[in-house]
C-alpha cells in the first residue's frame, strides 16, 4: 500500500494533516493491522538524487513517533524483515 503522508494524493488517502498530525482514522488502521504495512522509498541510498527524498524520511519519522512503539517497530522494520530475508542465513 502506498502511504501518502501529507500531499500528492486525494484527501482521504493522506495520512497526516497539514500540521503533521496523524489522522485518527489512519492511526486506527495502523494499530488495528500493524502487520500489513511497510515503508519503502524509490531512492537509492547514496545516489546523487537521494537527498531529494530527505523530507519524506522526516515525515516517516514523524508518523512513526505518533504510533505505539510496538506498532512503529513493525511498520518501520519488522514487517520488511519478515518479507525480505535480509539476515543472511540461507
Amino acid at each position: 500500500m502506498s502511504i501518502r503522508l501529507m500531499k500528492g494524493a486525494a484527501r482521504p488517502s493522506v495520512a497526516m494533516n497539514d500540521n503533521g498530525r496523524l489522522k485518527s482514522e489512519w492511526k486506527h488502521l495502523f494499530t488495528t493491522f500493524p502487520d500489513r504495512f511497510v515503508f519503502g522509498s524509490e531512492s537509492m541510498y547514496g545516489s546523487p538524487i537521494s537527498s531529494r527524498f530527505d523530507n519524506q524520511f522526516v515525515l516517516y519519522q514523524k508518523l512513526l513517533a505518533q504510533l505505539p512503539p510496538d506498532v512503529a517497530r513493525k511498520i518501520a522494520s519488522e514487517n520488511a524483515l519478515s518479507i525480505y530475508p535480509l539476515g543472511g542465513s540461507n
